[in-house]
């Protein structure tokens, strides 16, 4: 096995402060250079189109475990030389113990949530990652959140990365599934769970804290996160990655729905769930009740691409949160971090 991150002991929890030290997008990057015996032009052994990624050889490492370092090399960032510290902590939850994970596979094992790369992805949630319950209050007092009409948000999990650019890496990409449980009783109003992805680089808005994973909103004439400036969708109006992005799949969306009495738009936008979440417990209900309560859905795989400047050190968050309840949970998978040779910029499906 790979030795342990110099950054970090090997029996730190995940769960511990720790310190060391437009939609839609098309992800093609490059022409074919396949060499590993699959069809889709790279060389990396997995299904997506990204001949120019660096790729890290995370062979050796160990991505399952509830540890920090399980952590890093399950999102595939295992080059210690791109990793200069990490945290995970909460400015608002009183236990961190069960609210992050790195595992094999989340689910029934033949569903759609297979790991992207090397085995294995971190798990993020506002219960616990691994559990079945899904109306948990991790305790603590709420904060309001700066980014989105400063709503009250509880549950509040950070993982922040500070990461040095190879030198000759343009850009990066990450891959994630948002699941929730406020689907889809919450569509269209301002209960939604979010999960940002937030940058600190020079190079994007000078060093200023900027969300970068945004997209089209699902119905935008009842509902819209910001408009205008730093939003690059087709309608101008944009949503963060939660219960209202045009992204998400939903199950049984009404015209009219309760929380959208003068919603005019489609049902399912883009169609109903195409992705197999089967044993995570947000599965699709089968229609309005009590029971939802106990279900949801997901936005099935995404990816946000961004540029970065060659050998530029940034700090990258990742944040997800309850809004306004501290019970109805959410959660996300992370995968597949990559630097590329040629990035674009934006959130889309993967694949």
């Amino acid at each position: 096995m790979k030795p342990i991150h110099p950054l970090l002991p090997a029996l730190l929890f995940c769960g511990c402060s720790l310190l060391s030290d437009v939609n839609d997008l098309s992800f093609g990057d490059g022409a074919d250079g396949d060499t590993d015996g699959d069809t889709d032009g790279d060389t990396d052994g997995d299904t997506d189109t990204d001949s120019n990624a660096i790729i890290p050889d995370c062979s050796e490492c160990v991505g399952v475990g509830n540890t920090i370092e399980a952590m890093l090399c399950a999102l595939d960032l295992c080059d210690p030389d791109t990793v200069i510290s990490q945290n995970y902590s909460s400015p608002t939850a009183s236990d961190l113990d069960g609210s992050c994970a790195a595992v094999a596979h989340y689910g029934d094992p033949s569903n759609d949530l297979a790991p992207l790369l090397n085995g294995s992805y971190a798990m993020m949630a506002t219960g616990l990652a691994e559990g079945t319950n899904k109306n948990t209050d991790m305790g603590g007092y709420p904060i309001m959140d700066i980014h989105s009409n400063n709503e009250s948000i509880h549950d509040v999990y950070q993982w922040r990365l500070r990461l040095k650019a190879p030198p000759e890496a343009s850009g990066f990409q990450v891959n994630y599934v948002f699941l929730s449980v406020e689907y889809d009783e919450f569509v269209s109003s301002q209960y939604s769970d979010k999960f940002y992805i937030l940058l600190e680089a020079e190079s994007t808005n000078g060093g200023q804290q900027t969300v970068i994973n945004h997209a089209d909103c699902r119905d935008q004439a009842v509902y819209y996160d910001f408009s205008g400036s730093g939003c690059n969708t087709q309608s101008g109006y944009c949503c963060y990655i939660g219960v209202n992005s045009a992204l998400s799949e939903c199950c049984w969306y009404p015209h009219g729905s309760a929380h959208a009495p003068n919603s005019q738009s489609p049902s399912c936008p883009g169609g109903t769930w195409a992705t197999d979440i089967a044993g995570t417990g947000f599965s699709c209900a089968s229609g309005v009740g009590e029971d939802n309560q106990l279900h949801g859905s997901s936005t099935g795989w995404l990816k946000t691409e961004w540029p970065i400047d060659p050998g530029e050190e940034f700090t990258l968050i990742f944040q997800i949160h309850d809004t306004f309840d501290s019970l109805f949970d959410s959660q996300v998978l992370l995968d597949r971090f990559l630097f590329l040779k040629e990035a674009g910029q934006g959130t889309g499906k993967a694949g």
